[in-house]
This record gives C-alpha cells, sequence and structure tokens, in this order.
C-alpha cells in the first residue's frame, strides 16, 4: 500500500484525523514523508468529494482498495486501475 493508500484509508477510518486534514492538511500529514506537491493535493481535495467516495454503499463501491485507488486518483491526478 502507498503512503497515499496509507493516509486515505485512515482518512476513511478514522474521522478525526480526516477532519484535522481537511483544516490543516499540512500539520496533520507531518508523520508522513510527502513532497510539498504532495500535500498541496491533499489541501485541494474537497470534503464532498470525499465524502462521496467514501460514503457508497459497499456494493457500489465494491472495496476499500477501489474507493482507495478512486481517491488517490483523485488527490494524485494518476490515471491507474
Amino acid at each position: 500500500m502507498s503512503t497515499i493508500e496509507t493516509i486515505l484509508s485512515r482518512m476513511m477510518n478514522e474521522p478525526v484525523f480526516a477532519e484535522s486534514v481537511f483544516a490543516d492538511a499540512e500539520k496533520a500529514l507531518t508523520e508522513y514523508e510527502l513532497s510539498a506537491h504532495e500535500i498541496a493535493k491533499f489541501k485541494g481535495i474537497s470534503r464532498a468529494d470525499f465524502e462521496t467516495l467514501t460514503s457508497s454503499a459497499p456494493e457500489e463501491r465494491k472495496s476499500l482498495a477501489t474507493a482507495s485507488n478512486n481517491l488517490g486518483r483523485l488527490i494524485v491526478g494518476v490515471d491507474r486501475v
């Protein structure tokens, strides 16, 4: 699992952590070795997009990995399947 996927998984499972990322991504993500570009991407993710992708029914998103991959593409702008 990549660092981005780890962070996204943690955001999905720990609402307090997710809120801290939305409030101040740079501070919340200090424990991770991220580039300024990666931190900027987290700063740019909208709460609405995050919630849309994570709140869909399990059968719609198929798995945490699928949701994480979709969020990863949203954050890092990579079209990988």
